[in-house]
């Protein structure tokens, strides 16, 4: 009758004591590794699962042309679980991003803590001193990562790569040209990027070039766009093998966003568990959105089977030993498109061990944080995710939340959730005070002091 510790690297811990102080986790393991200090919080977490936090490496916040709605979309990925977020280089929001990621290590603060990648500006990068003075400008401003977005030509991408290691900076980002039709992806591996976005460009490296020159449609067009994602039923079997092989061994990982591609197939479906956050205006109206293609039966069926050979060449890849992360790209809304990315990885064949990797250390270190988050061991911050279910056996439960624990200091989603309704009923008051109190009603308690997280196991549970 108890809860069980998913540390994050592959071990579950029964019968369990975490002990943290400062923010920090202190202690791990069996009652008898970990003694209580007298005077501390205790908290027993009898029955429930206890996760890092998860992350959503891909956002597009606003905090500069719409810092209201932002902070709203970030409170509810927090409330659902997501406590590590990048910003992906959002255009035109690098200095506002850079302020938040400040504001959001606060503890106290129901928001994720962010990370930025700073974008490499075509217009300023040649192939020679222009890619040190741009990398360079964003170095100084100690962004975590330089993301390539544009189609870059391909003598400019080595010449980024070198500036951004002086500064021991990973280089990553989308590997299409051309419409995006034209593949980037051997030419950026060959760079030295660390990573890809989106599976684009892999779809492009993965059929002949004679059907990537062949579109049925004007560039644009409905018809192309279906036609442009339904690039993977054209890849061999040997194609696929042969690309997932080549970028595992490249040591390349991927954010495939797999719930961005899976909506241009099937719409999403709400999960009954969290009907509650679909109350928010602002989350109906996201969730029900679409990629805004008409499409016919036989465009979705068409689509659907390309998914189907997209998500085996994700499984192809993690079983070559490729890392995976999970991103959202700003699709149905926060939060709840980790939770389904998580539940797609396991359909493309992860194990629900495997797909929480991706989403708690796997992301810590690809996000350059995993010296302090991503698993729960003593010394790294206690953020962390108290689970009413075991997602080892059922990765959907993730999405049962009861507690989210961010430097110690605990967050009740309940209150979080209430506190967004209070916000949105009343937009032309002051959010300051209102927002206040819905602070003070999410702290529980405060990470300063000394907090005891008692977990009596009654089973074990799984491995990575």
């Amino acid at each position: 009758m108890g809860g069980t510790l998913i540390v994050g690297t592959g071990e579950t811990v029964e019968n369990a004591t975490m002990v943290v102080r400062g923010g920090r986790i202190e202690c791990v393991g069996v009652s008898t590794d970990c003694s209580v200090p007298a005077g501390a919080n205790e908290i027993d977490t009898d029955g429930f699962w206890i996760i890092p936090g998860l992350t959503d490496a891909h956002i597009h916040p606003r905090f500069g042309g719409r810092p209201d709605a932002t902070e709203r979309e970030q409170r509810l990925a927090f409330l659902l679980g997501v406590t590590l977020t990048r910003d992906a280089s959002t255009a035109g929001e690098l200095e506002s991003s850079l302020a938040a990621a400040a504001a959001a290590a606060n503890e106290r603060s129901p928001v994720p803590r962010l990370v930025v990648a700073g974008r490499a500006p075509l217009e300023e990068i040649g192939t020679g001193d222009g890619a040190d003075r741009a990398i360079d400008d964003l170095a100084s401003r100690e962004v975590g990562a330089i993301k390539v977005h544009e189609a870059f030509p391909v003598e400019a991408l080595a010449p980024i790569v070198r500036a951004a290691a002086r500064h021991d900076l990973p280089v990553y980002g989308h590997a299409w040209a051309d419409g995006p039709v034209r593949s980037l992806v051997s030419e950026s591996v060959d760079a030295g990027f660390a990573g890809l976005a989106h599976l684009l460009g892999v779809s492009a490296l993965v059929v002949p070039a004679d059907v990537r020159e062949s579109p049925p449609a004007p560039e644009g067009s409905d018809a192309w766009r279906v036609w442009r994602r339904s690039l993977w039923l054209e890849a061999s079997d040997a194609a696929l093998d042969s690309a997932a092989t080549a970028l595992a061994d490249a040591g390349v990982w991927i954010e495939p966003l797999l719930a961005a591609e899976h909506l241009w197939a099937e719409p999403y479906r709400f999960p009954a568990g969290l009907y509650s956050v679909f109350t928010l205006p602002f989350v109906a109206d996201a969730v029900q959105g679409g990629p805004g293609v008409d499409f016919s039966q036989a465009d979705r069926a068409r689509l659907g089977r390309s998914v189907e050979r997209m998500r085996d060449f994700v499984h192809r890849f993690h079983e070559a030993g490729g890392v995976l992360v999970t991103g959202s790209d700003r699709v149905i809304a926060p939060g709840l498109a980790i939770h389904e990315e998580l539940r797609l990885l396991t359909e493309a064949g992860l194990s629900p061990a495997a797909a929480l990797r991706s989403a708690t250390l796997d992301a810590a270190r690809v996000l350059g944080v995993s010296d302090s988050l991503g698993t729960l061991e003593a010394g790294k911050l206690a953020d962390f995710v108290v689970l009413e279910g075991n997602p080892l056996e059922e990765i959907t439960n993730t999405q049962l939340v009861s507690r989210v624990v961010k430097g110690g200091v605990i967050h009740d989603p309940s209150s979080l959730l209430e506190a967004l309704h209070d916000d949105l009923r009343d937009r032309t008051t002051s959010p300051g005070p209102r927002l206040l109190i819905g602070l003070a009603a999410t702290l529980i308690v405060v990470g300063g002091t000394i907090l005891a997280i008692l977990l009596q196991a009654r089973r074990r549970t799984g491995r990575s």
